[in-house]
């Protein structure tokens, strides 16, 4: 609900989550998002710098309503390897100051069920949400992380596609995925947001767990054989890793195989759809 007004070197004003140009700092309150470009400040529009990439994963599993399942796997997952950044504090609001403890965030969690139930995660180049809510299929858990990586060579960047996929695969055999995607943007290791239009995440991978494939009914030989795709996970329950490759193709890539298997875009929508907030700031 905060405002976020920039001044110019000129003198001019305008809404840093939108690019709005706006008179005064009130008028950010009641400016409509911006719909031609004479609307938008060049400021806004100005290519900005950054010295690495931020890496976008956002991963659904679905676990048994048992009383050992521990919740925000995928938070600590994400931070293994040369890449990594790890969790160190959660809560249920900012600021966030409980020290990161998976037991203690999952039984704050499970108290607010059975309706989703979020907190929030934090760490050096680490930010992060856990969603969770009750299912008549147990307990679906949705976590949506951001890490800020340095440098953002050709090399750094397959290094980094090559440790997430491994993580994809363990997660695969270790527990039941519905759905993850990983995407890059360019952005620092402080993950703020500039007061300037940011250009639009580029998939790295694609991973559809067992529930996704049988909901589907995604023929698993012929995604291989199509795209090929890698199937991981264990044998009877299959699951499907996409590699995007390039990132000048990635997202023809992402079309291609959403075309073969999205017949009524429901895929497409909970995976690239922004969510109203980031809608509302970015236009």
């Amino acid at each position: 609900g905060g405002s976020w007004t920039v001044r110019t070197t000129s003198g001019g004003l305008y809404d840093g989550f939108n690019g709005a140009r706006i008179q005064t700092a009130e008028d950010t309150w009641t400016t409509a998002l911006p719909s031609t470009p004479d609307a938008i400040a060049d400021e806004f529009c100005a290519a900005g710098s950054s010295a690495g990439v931020t890496l976008i994963s956002s991963v659904r599993l679905r676990h048994s309503a048992r009383e050992e399942t521990l919740l925000g796997r995928p938070v600590e997952s994400w931070s293994e390897g040369p890449f990594g950044a790890a969790p160190v504090a959660w809560d249920t609001h900012e600021p966030i100051g409980r020290r990161w403890d998976r037991a203690a965030l999952t039984e704050a969690l499970r108290e607010e069920m059975p309706g989703p139930a979020t907190v929030i995660v934090g760490g050096p180049s680490l930010s992060a949400t856990i969603t969770a809510e009750r299912t008549d299929l147990g307990v679906e858990e949705e976590d949506v992380i951001e890490m800020g990586l340095a440098g953002s060579t050709a090399d750094d960047l397959g290094l980094l596609r090559d440790q997430q996929a491994d993580v994809l695969r363990q997660l695969a055999e270790s527990a039941m995925p519905v759905v993850a995607v990983q995407m890059i943007r360019p952005g620092g290791q402080e993950l703020t947001i500039p007061p300037s239009l940011r250009p639009p995440p580029i998939p790295l991978l694609l991973l559809l767990g067992p529930p996704t494939v049988r909901e589907l009914g995604i023929d698993v030989s012929a995604m291989s054989d199509r795209f090929g795709a890698e199937q991981v996970g264990r044998p009877r329950l299959p699951s499907l890793l996409f590699t995007f490759g390039s990132v000048t193709e990635a997202w023809d890539r992402v079309a291609e195989v959403l075309a073969a298997i999205d017949h009524r875009g429901e895929l497409s929508q909970a995976l690239f759809t922004p969510s109203a907030p980031e809608e509302a700031r970015h236009g």
